[in-house]
């Protein structure tokens, strides 16, 4: 895989241009996932009658296996620079945390509870709850917005205490006095899940602000 994630100034370049260009290109897993849909959709045209056989059978990208793990942890310097460094979390915080606020929480929630992306952009208020007097996050599919990795997935966890500290639980009531059903206003379901829209621009987000490695992502919080 060499292409890197498009951009709308891509599409009237050619492949050759785009790859001059010498961007980090698209992980292996994220181009396998795109092909998947093409896969589908000429799986849908062949159902359907529109072509006599598809085309796009069996294709699949091969990963690298000489490649380490592509989860790589961020490092401190990269935490120091997200953190002390961008406008999201130093200048521009006040501003963010009124219009965009995911994108300020769902890496701390990441870092602190180990949640993957999708986990955490489909939450809704009511996912938030107190438990013996300890809030909670109940991870569940009791939604059919919702989508989880396997069964295990299923599970309710403590909120970090420093994520009480950095507002979340206050963030979650103003949500609830607002009438919000979901924890994220702003994230629309999308075809992978609510973190569709977030994941493009985490990612672009991710590129400028805290590391040019394309194997860290936003799933290396967790790790």
């Amino acid at each position: 895989v060499r292409l890197p994630v498009m951009k709308p100034n891509y599409l009237s370049m050619s492949v050759k241009s785009i790859l001059a260009l010498s961007q980090p290109p698209l992980n292996t897993s994220t181009a396998q996932k795109y092909l998947s849909y093409i896969v589908s959709f000429f799986k849908w045209l062949e159902v359907e009658g529109y072509i006599d056989k598809s085309v796009a059978t069996g294709l699949s990208i091969k990963d690298d296996e000489s490649k380490p793990s592509s989860r790589v942890p961020y490092s401190m310097d990269d935490l120091k620079r997200l953190f002390h460094h961008t406008e999201l979390y130093t200048t521009g915080l006040a501003k963010a945390l009124s219009e965009t606020p995911e994108r300020v929480y769902m890496p701390l929630i990441a870092m602190y509870q180990g949640m993957r992306i999708n986990e955490i952009a489909q939450l809704y208020t009511d996912d938030i709850r107190l438990i013996d007097n300890v809030y909670c996050i109940d991870i569940n599919k009791n939604t059919t917005d919702k989508k989880l990795k396997n069964k295990s997935s299923v599970r309710v966890i403590p909120v970090h205490h420093k994520l009480i500290e950095l507002g979340f639980i206050d963030y979650v009531k103003s949500q609830r006095q607002l009438n919000h059903k979901r924890l994220w206003s702003n994230l629309e379901l999308g075809l992978e899940g609510y973190a569709t829209n977030y994941r493009k621009w985490y990612g672009e987000f991710n590129r400028k602000h805290i590391t040019q490695d394309s194997d860290k992502t936003f799933h290396s919080y967790r790790h």
